[in-house]
């Protein structure tokens, strides 16, 4: 597992393949928006509540994870992965720079858990 601290510009995160070809643009739909994650075959946007720096934690598993019991709201997307890589990234990261994560090509599922939620609904948290 990694950590990671990325800016969640637009209020997402971004896991894709590498080079994405999906669009994202017609994935966010009120439903999606909700839920916080809209996927496009093979990219998958996680939606943060403010547009802040997070931590993530990356895993790649061969199998579905437990569930974190601390976690207050799941969501799972599919993502096809074309390379041998899957790239992680705040919406606006300069794509080059980005971490990548060594995945066999195929399909997959993205888990997003969430945590801390309560903390940013009863705190206003913005950025100037």
């Amino acid at each position: 597992m990694r950590r990671l601290k990325l800016f969640a510009d637009y209020r997402q995160i971004h896991v894709e393949s590498d080079p994405p070809r999906g669009d994202l643009a017609d994935a966010w739909t009120v439903q999606a928006t909700e839920d916080r994650v809209a996927a496009a075959g093979d990219v998958v946007a996680i939606g943060t509540h403010d547009a802040v720096e997070v931590a993530v934690d990356i895993a790649v598993l061969d199998a579905a994870p437990t569930l974190d019991p601390r976690a207050e709201h799941v969501t799972e997307a599919p993502i096809t992965i074309a390379s041998d890589v899957v790239v992680v990234a705040g919406c606006t990261d300069f794509r080059p720079k980005a971490k990548r994560f060594p995945i066999a090509p195929g399909d997959h599922v993205v888990r997003a858990s969430h945590r801390g939620r309560s903390r940013c609904s009863s705190i206003r948290c913005s950025r100037r």
